[in-house]
């Protein structure tokens, strides 16, 4: 029998048949199989510290790293606290809970590793092989941002959302939804990505265009951190698995696809989230046909096993509070899986070579490179966008923007001042977006053929234009008729016009012209006659006069009967006698 007991856990003793394999004995021919089962069960064996005897004495090294993982457990209690008394999703088992703080996260580790263990007792060979492998494999964490994180010293510095709320830190709030965050309340946590082998494999992410790697064997990811294999908010399998692993059949890809994952049931202790990892590969893998279950589990490579893991899983470290480390190697996407290295960012030949194809590289490169001819002609070829990060000479060329514009409008943003009170630019710009009127000089917001070309274009466009040509009746009538919806930055003046108001509501099928007309034509009852035809919840900003008018409610109800909330209830009544 093999003894295992589980981390925070009484021990259990689990007989041969639920051993990971009953053939399992001490000859040497079995070195491997033993090997293995011994790197899983001690995920059973350790406790939360080191047993000391008293006749044994501790030097000071091992004291003082002894002494730092209590403080470290200390500080990540309330981590863990907040999360599993606070998230919804962690209600039921609260309720019940007899840990808590990192404990909480032990216990549940330990559950989850030692459900897998009975589940896939007895391994087969193949198993074994490919768990040893994985076990052995070093592993990176990285995490992406566009901020700046490292310090002059050279030091990766990263707070968790609740810690920078608590500072009073800027930082992208779009990362996490607050329905996220009530749901799981892992907002006291620093999020890295997992990855095997100690090289980045990535080449993008939707969290920042920096990439910092981290070696995963270091403390406090042994120490206190906690892993998933997927995003929690998503929790199941990868969409695109065909991406990542090719020449499966139909049948696998259907299996592995999409496929719902229990998040409690796939959450471990940073320390043991290798083991979890590979065990939940082999449990999923078992559900395959044979030979695509045997090609995959002869992944041996890192990229093979990179392919493997990520095409499945997208596995999460989270370190509780903050995080910080000198021994970091950062790496610069360029989309499209270009990348550059910190030693690379002025080298011209290298950078020329990812440019061709890499649309974000100008954002990265030197500010020698940025000013270069070549490097920046080569990174506009591949991306019109990647003026805004070349020198100011290049944004205050008029001729290489005209040229620009043609391709790309939008770019219009990036451009000098000067080249923004120039009127052939700005044209070029409005003829293709009318909007980009935003863009242009003050000057150029008044004047009256542009804005016409403007509001031709998009009628929004009058939301830019001068205070003077907002009160202008031909350009207004001409913004309303493109657009009826840009009634609304018409002037007060231009509002209380009857002509303008008939003509925003003809062009507005979807969109209540009454709300922003004046109160005049809100009393007019030809004006809101047409207006709740047009839109029967208009009668909402109708005058209280014409909203108890028989032939109005009559109107915006036959048009639309959510409308009845907007009449009196002896309207209500006149209409159902």
């Amino acid at each position: 029998m093999y003894s295992i007991k589980p981390h925070g856990i009484g021990s259990t003793n689990v007989s041969r048949s639920e051993s990971i394999n009953p053939h399992v004995d001490n000859s040497a021919n079995n070195s491997e199989k033993n090997g293995v089962v011994a790197k899983v069960s001690g995920v059973f064996n350790c406790a939360d510290l080191p047993a000391v005897s008293s006749r044994v004495s501790m030097d000071e090294n091992r004291a003082a790293c002894l002494v730092t993982k209590c403080l470290r457990q200390v500080i990540a209690n309330t981590s863990y606290n907040h999360m599993f008394q606070n998230g919804v999703m962690w209600a039921e088992r609260a309720e019940g809970q007899t840990e808590f703080g990192f404990r909480a996260m032990q216990k549940l580790s330990s559950e989850n590793i030692r459900q897998l263990f009975r589940e896939l007792a007895p391994l087969a060979q193949e198993e074994i092989g490919f768990l040893d492998n994985l076990l052995q494999m070093p592993f990176t964490a990285t995490h992406a941002s566009d901020a700046n994180i490292v310090n002059e010293k050279g030091i990766l510095s990263l707070f968790s959302r609740k810690k920078l709320e608590q500072r009073g830190m800027e930082f992208d709030e779009s990362h996490s939804g607050k329905t996220d965050i009530n749901r799981l309340s892992n907002d006291d946590f620093v999020f890295f990505s997992l990855e095997p082998g100690d090289k980045i494999q990535k080449c993008g992410s939707r969290f920042g265009h920096t990439l910092y790697r981290i070696n995963f064997d270091t403390t406090p990811f042994s120490q206190v951190s906690w892993g998933s294999l997927q995003d929690q908010v998503l929790n199941h399998t990868g969409g695109s698995v065909e991406k990542y692993l090719e020449g499966l059949s139909d049948e696998a890809y259907e299996i592995l696809t999409s496929r719902f994952i229990g998040n409690e049931k796939s959450m471990f202790c940073g320390e043991n989230i290798k083991v979890g990892l590979g065990l939940s590969l082999l449990r999923l893998l078992r559900e395959l046909p044979q030979e695509d279950r045997l090609t995959l589990l002869a992944s041996r490579s890192v990229t093979e096993v990179n392919r493997l893991v990520n095409g499945i899983y997208r596995p999460e470290i989270k370190v509780p509070k903050h995080f910080f480390s000198k021994s970091v190697e950062a790496v610069f996407l360029c989309g499209n899986g270009q990348v550059l290295s910190a030693s690379e960012l002025d080298d011209k030949d290298k950078v020329l070579n990812v440019a061709k194809s890499g649309p974000d590289t100008l954002m990265h490169v030197s500010e020698r490179l940025k000013d270069d001819d070549d490097v920046v002609s080569t990174a506009l070829s591949c991306n019109c966008d990647a003026l805004k990060y070349a020198s100011f000479r290049f944004r205050d060329s008029e001729e290489l923007v005209l040229s620009l514009i043609k391709r790309n409008a939008e770019i219009i943003k990036h451009v000098s001042s000067r080249l923004k009170d120039n009127s052939s630019i700005v044209r070029e710009a409005v003829l293709k977006n009318g909007t980009l009127l935003q863009y242009a000089s003050e000057g150029l917001k008044d004047d009256f053929e542009l804005v016409k070309l403007a509001v031709l274009n998009n009628g929004n466009a009058l939301e830019f234009a001068s205070e003077r040509l907002k009160n202008n009746k031909e350009i207004v009538l001409l913004a309303v008729q493109s657009r009826g919806t840009s009634f609304r930055y018409a002037s007060d003046a231009c509002r209380d016009d009857f002509d303008l108001v008939l003509a925003a509501i003809e062009n507005s099928p979807h969109f209540s012209v009454l709300k922003f007309a004046s109160e005049r034509v809100k009393n007019n009852k030809e004006l809101v006659l047409e207006a709740v035809q047009n839109h029967g919840l208009s009668i909402e900003f109708a005058s209280d006069a014409l909203k108890n008018d028989i032939d109005v409610v009559t109107a915006a109800v036959e048009s639309n009967k959510k409308a009845l909330m907007f009449v009196s209830d002896e309207m209500k009544k006149l209409l159902f006698k």
